[in-house]
């Protein structure tokens, strides 16, 4: 990750590290059967729509 800081721009970079949120949501809905309400799916979409957005680098 002190890599990505180096070559990279911490505004496009941190919400790319916002992932781990999803994640952690998708390993504990595979992995320890946790449910999936309909808040934490919008979360889910909402993070990503926001990466996707941000992180379409500085240009």
């Amino acid at each position: 990750m002190l890599v990505a800081y180096k070559f990279g721009s911490l505004s496009v970079l941190q919400p790319i590290i916002s992932l781990n949120y999803v994640l952690s949501i998708i390993l504990a809905a595979t992995i320890l059967n946790e449910p999936v309400t309909l808040a934490k799916a919008i979360g889910v979409l909402v993070i990503i729509a926001g990466v996707v957005l941000i992180g379409g680098g500085e240009n």
